[in-house]
């Protein structure tokens, strides 16, 4: 499995946003899903054709699911897991979030952000066990942060 510059980049957003790892025994994979904005999930989709399984797009209960192949997805679990195999926690960490680029925050925000307020965005990131990371993250490049407990 080899993904470019810019697919490295829809990943981190994706995974920060609606998308997940999963393990079998085995393998690892990338999946996400959507169940609002099918232009959405089709241009992510598209974007990360060249790591789609055969058919990696499933239509189930109103949610669009897609999935990669098997390969070596486990630099991206690491990267956004800790724990064993059955009790595994949704983590972030600055090192990830320092090495995101423009579309990479896009892509979470089109996963998980909302107009919050008057010239206010929020990005949802309640699966990770702690938000702390993301607020020192921006607040350290100058972009005002806080928890809303509202939205947690």
């Amino acid at each position: 499995m080899k993904v470019n510059s810019w697919q490295h980049q829809i990943i981190l957003g994706t995974l920060f946003g609606n998308g997940y790892i999963f393990r079998t025994r085995k393998y690892f994979y990338l999946g996400f899903s959507e169940s609002h904005d099918r232009n959405w999930f089709k241009y992510k989709s598209a974007e990360l054709e060249t790591v789609a399984a055969r058919v990696p797009i499933v239509y189930s209960n109103n949610i669009w699911k897609w999935h990669s192949t098997s390969g070596d997805w486990s630099l991206y679990d690491e990267k956004f897991y800790k724990g064993d195999y059955k009790e595994r926690v949704s983590v972030m960490y600055m090192d990830t979030l320092d090495r995101m680029q423009d579309i990479a925050f896009a892509i979470w925000f089109g996963d998980k952000g909302f107009w919050y307020s008057n010239q206010r965005i929020a990005l949802r990131a309640s699966k990770f066990i702690s938000q702390d990371p993301a607020i020192t993250f921006f607040n350290e490049v100058g972009m005002p942060c806080y928890k809303i407990k509202k939205y947690i």
